[in-house]
């Protein structure tokens, strides 16, 4: 009965993959025309963050194909970030701009309207806070500016 109504079964295998890596990678290019590099986190597209997280588990399982890590090398992609490092870079840069946000508008209820990436991150960390996945450090920093 599928087939009668044009269902198909053999979606191509590798060339849909392709397709979708083309697809991905095209909005990685985009990305990091816009921000300047190609860390994209969750907070700004969370579909490209976890593609892009995939790309370096990949690299290092040495199961991404060298074609694949051959452009993503060429546009600056960096498989290993540092980790940790990287991440309190990108806190404190975020809190940073809460920071002025919140000298701006009196308070730290930034909308999408203002600050997409700002009010994304900001949702982000009272979701973390309410899992209690929050570093105890980040939640007494976020508290002592009234957050």
């Amino acid at each position: 009965r599928l087939r009668n109504i044009g269902f198909e079964f053999d979606l191509g295998g590798a060339v849909w993959w392709e397709e979708r890596w083309d697809a991905q990678y095209d909005k990685l290019l985009a990305y990091k025309e816009a921000h300047g590099d190609c860390n994209v986190t969750e907070d700004r597209d969370t579909d490209l963050a976890k593609w892009v997280q995939n790309q370096r588990r990949y690299h290092k399982r040495d199961t991404l194909s060298d074609e694949h890590a051959e452009r993503l090398r060429n546009i600056g992609f960096e498989f290993d970030l540092g980790g940790a490092v990287w991440w309190e870079e990108r806190w404190d840069a975020q809190y940073d701009k809460l920071l002025a946000y919140k000298e701006a508008h009196g308070d730290c209820n930034v909308t999408e309207d203002r600050d997409t990436d700002l009010a994304k991150w900001v949702q982000n960390q009272r979701r973390y806070h309410k899992r209690d996945t929050l570093s105890d450090e980040h939640a007494e920093r976020l508290r002592n500016i009234g957050f």
